[in-house]
């Protein structure tokens, strides 16, 4: 009798705990690949590749013409004091900030998990404080980006960066490092980002934590 009672037992724990560790996995395979709700600061926007050599997306850059597109497509400006992600469950929202202005691009986030995440870019709301007026110098030259002050975060903005096949959807493989996390898409046809690896760009961001 107490054999079968300790073989129960035995089957009972050997149950929950393969039960158990199947729940971390995937517990812990969810936080790996993606999003957790919080502050994020945008570090960097590059190509893959360029991630570990601290290169900005600007060096990729060959067509002169184009160097203030490719300065409001990494979010580079010189007068930035704060570039910021904040997720919220299934809302998002990309601000910008200077000492002048703050501009703010809300967003839906329509799927959070199993390594994707989906920001959905089809009706921003944009909202900004004060006249963003964002400049960069490069190669000893001054490029002022939106001079008459109503450019921070457009709509222009988003269909020129993410449209891809005009689906104003864009689909992050996010992957967790510590606090920071480097989310990488793939666009068909984006003709706008110079990386030269299968139109591949990456954004480092990395967590705020509050120390309140």
């Amino acid at each position: 009798m107490n054999s079968k009672i300790e073989f129960i037992l035995f089957s009972l724990a050997s149950i929950l705990l393969v039960g158990g560790y199947v729940y971390f996995a995937e517990f812990n395979k969810t936080l790996m690949y993606n999003i957790p709700n919080g502050t994020y600061n945008i570090k960097r926007i590059a190509c893959p590749e360029d991630l570990d050599l601290d290169n900005p997306l600007i060096t990729r850059e060959k067509d002169k013409d184009d160097f203030e597109l490719t300065f409001s497509l990494s979010l580079d400006f010189d007068n930035i004091v704060k570039r910021s992600l904040i997720i919220n469950n299934h809302e998002g929202k990309i601000v910008l900030e200077s000492k002048d202005c703050q501009s703010a691009a809300h967003f839906r986030i329509s799927k959070n998990t199993d390594y994707s995440t989906l920001f959905d870019f089809k009706n921003v709301d944009i909202q900004t404080k004060g006249r963003c007026k964002f400049k960069k110098t490069y190669k000893g030259k001054e490029y002022h980006i939106n001079k008459y002050g109503h450019f921070a975060i457009s709509q222009n903005f988003f269909s020129s960066y993410w449209y891809d096949e005009y689906i104003p959807t864009v689909e992050w493989s996010p992957r967790r490092i510590g606090n920071r996390i480097i989310l990488e898409a793939k666009f068909k046809n984006l003709l706008d980002i110079p990386c030269p690896k299968q139109n591949k760009v990456s954004w480092e961001i990395e967590k705020i934590v509050d120390q309140s």
